[in-house]
């Protein structure tokens, strides 16, 4: 992969535009690569939802920066659009980090979201999950939920279990942060 990227910014330079060119470099999902006994993508655990993201403007700013935040994809269009001086269409759900490109005033994000669909022949044989509702996740900097509305939901605490080993969803004092979460997976589903 660093070669392919390699020979596509060479050509960026030899035909003269890297001072011109916004480079971004993400990908789709992780992989699990064995954590957790797995090797396929189909879950919420970090190895599979979290994506690098790389993004290089046109002037080197701070290159080698590396900043920890909620980012999700929809956030990339909005981003290009106002690093690019254009108008973003107002009925996006993404919003723009441009400003923490910039060294400008930023508002992290307070929670990220995603959703996964049963597949046939993913997770058993039997596709015994296939036709239920989606996985909904709900990720803030501290808590992770794995929403399921058809079974037993995880809750994991990303500061003092960031393998995601324990799943906290039953303990008493983590009935506020289920509450809040699952309400924001819900909402977010449906939207």
């Amino acid at each position: 992969m660093d070669a392919c990227v390699g020979k596509v910014l060479d050509t960026l330079y030899d035909l003269d535009l890297g001072q011109n060119t916004i480079i971004l470099y993400t990908s789709d999902h992780g992989e699990m690569a064995g954590a957790h006994r797995m090797w396929t993508k189909h879950n919420m655990y970090e190895q599979s939802v979290c994506v690098p993201l790389i993004v290089r403007l046109p002037d080197d700013r701070d290159a080698g920066t590396v900043q920890d935040h909620l980012i999700e994809h929809l956030d990339l269009y909005p981003t290009l659009a106002e690093l690019c001086n254009l108008p973003a269409p107002k009925n996006i759900q993404g919003r723009s980090f441009a400003p923490l490109l910039c060294n400008e005033t930023y508002e992290p994000r307070e929670y990220v979201y995603s959703e996964y669909d049963f597949c046939h022949s993913v997770f058993t044989q039997d596709d015994r999950y296939v036709g239920k509702p989606p996985i909904l996740m709900v990720r803030t900097d501290r808590w992770k939920l794995n929403y399921l509305s058809w079974a037993r939901s995880e809750l994991f605490d990303l500061e003092k279990d960031p393998n995601e080993f324990t799943n906290v969803v039953d303990e008493l004092g983590n009935a506020w942060i289920v509450r809040k979460l699952t309400e924001i997976a819900e909402r977010m589903y449906s939207l």
